[in-house]
């Protein structure tokens, strides 16, 4: 059974999924049905009533919904990435951590910048490197004090993107 925790503002939603027509949310068991009508508009049914979602993924694993006209940001991610975001944040240091090109290329996104919030995992900068993307993702909570980077950008294994406190 696949389980997956779903955050939605400050709520935290536990989901396992028995099959795929049940899921079972925080223990109730729920029958459903997802039909994908174009690329963000799904059609889903949940124990027979009908709704209209829209879905569109802003970032690894976030998405930003809207469902029968409410709005949402949604952040999915399998009980073993919350455990090691958990363990992550339990052994960061309140001090400057850096984050270093772990290879040479060149800098295709940024999606933080200097001043920015940053939670552990979210997504820094895309990296293409020998044609493929790479996303380089926080190390930690905090703040993005420096930012060493730009779109277009070569850099080289070991440089310093970014300083987050």
């Amino acid at each position: 059974m696949n389980e997956i925790i779903a955050r939605i503002g400050n709520h935290k939603y536990e989901v396992s999924i028995v099959s795929n027509k049940e899921i079972l949310l925080d223990g109730i068991k729920y029958h459903i049905e997802l039909i994908r009508l174009n690329n963000n508009i799904y059609k889903i049914s949940i124990n027979d009533k009908q709704l209209q979602m829209y879905a569109k993924e802003i970032e690894t694993g976030v998405y930003e919904t809207n469902i029968s006209g409410e709005d949402n940001k949604i952040q999915l991610q399998t009980r073993l990435e919350e455990k090691a975001n958990k363990f992550l944040k339990k052994n960061n240091s309140n001090s400057s951590k850096k984050v270093i090109a772990p290879m040479n290329g060149l800098i295709v996104k940024v999606n933080k910048f200097s001043g920015d919030k940053v939670n552990v995992g979210d997504s820094l900068i895309i990296l293409e490197a020998m044609k493929m993307q790479n996303e380089i993702k926080s190390p930690s909570d905090g703040i993005i004090k420096s930012q060493n980077c730009k779109v277009g950008a070569s850099v080289e294994r070991g440089e310093l993107l970014f300083t987050i406190e």
